[in-house]
């Protein structure tokens, strides 16, 4: 989001609809957390928010997951690509879907290994693959926070 007034204007109603002031270490860590994505796409997260939200505490995780999707979705979708390239896959080959997909597909035992496996075996070796998926992008996932920068910016005052 690079709509620094638009997006007070949001902080605004968020205050309104939960009747309390976020404060401004809250507001610099959503700031933070958001300012890269597109300012439509967080404008309809936090219209969600405030539609559906339930708790002030739960501001930032419920914006991240409505601009990034939930873990078990992003999950699912990476064992559907997995899928798909296990049915064209030669053992030996080599493959790279990216750095998430490949470490959960190494937990498993790599390529060669799920390419032996049945159909049925496939289907349990989903819910591990979905689980270390999980783990993986959690990980990841995390904004990494310059706490000096952000204590200084409050300090200063700005948002």
């Amino acid at each position: 989001m690079k709509d620094k007034k638009q997006f007070n204007q949001f902080i605004v109603l968020i205050s309104e609809k939960y009747g309390k002031e976020v404060s401004e270490a809250m507001a610099m860590m959503v700031w933070q957390a958001i300012k890269d994505f597109p300012d439509q796409l967080c404008a309809r997260a936090f219209n969600h928010v405030i539609a559906r939200g339930r708790f002030l505490k739960d501001l930032l995780p419920d914006l991240l997951e409505y601009l990034e999707g939930k873990p078990e979705d992003k999950a699912i979708a990476a064992w559907q690509g997995v899928m798909a390239i296990l049915s064209r896959y030669y053992p030996g080959e080599t493959v790279s879907c990216g750095d998430d997909i490949d470490q959960a597909v190494r937990a498993l035992g790599g390529w060669d290994r799920l390419s032996l496996l049945s159909h049925e075996e496939l289907k349990w070796e989903e819910k591990r693959f979905r689980e270390h998926f999980g783990v993986i992008i959690d990980r990841v996932a995390l904004p990494e926070w310059d706490e000096h920068k952000l204590i200084e910016q409050i300090s200063r005052g700005e948002k």
